[in-house]
């Protein structure tokens, strides 16, 4: 069986546990930084500390846009609440060496 790049089965890579450290708002989503390093799995690792470590985008987010409003009232929210995050991580933005969030779970 040949897998497509953006399975919905499972990620490509599901992060570890950890806290939102900070948001930033952009036009199409948000950047999201974490106290832990993503994106290892999919060749685009980012780590605490880097500038933008993931993006969470209105096209991208879900595989293919879908539930973004749920999706970034959830990041919002686990921010403001100091909740766990782990994200499912599906490809790299691409030259921009960080991962886009597919899903977050949040605990």
């Amino acid at each position: 069986m040949v897998l497509a790049a953006h399975s919905q089965a499972w990620a490509v890579e599901t992060t570890p546990w950890g806290q939102i450290t900070a948001v930033e708002t952009r036009s199409w989503g948000l950047h999201i930084n974490v106290d832990y390093s993503v994106g290892a799995g999919l060749g685009c690792q980012a780590n605490p500390g880097d500038t933008y470590m993931l993006d969470l985008h209105m096209n991208k987010v879900s595989i293919d846009g879908g539930n973004f409003d749920l999706v970034q009232s959830a990041v919002l929210t686990a921010f403001a609440a100091g909740r766990q995050v782990s994200f499912h991580l599906y490809e790299c933005v691409p030259g921009s060496g960080r991962p886009y969030v597919g899903h977050l779970r949040i605990r």
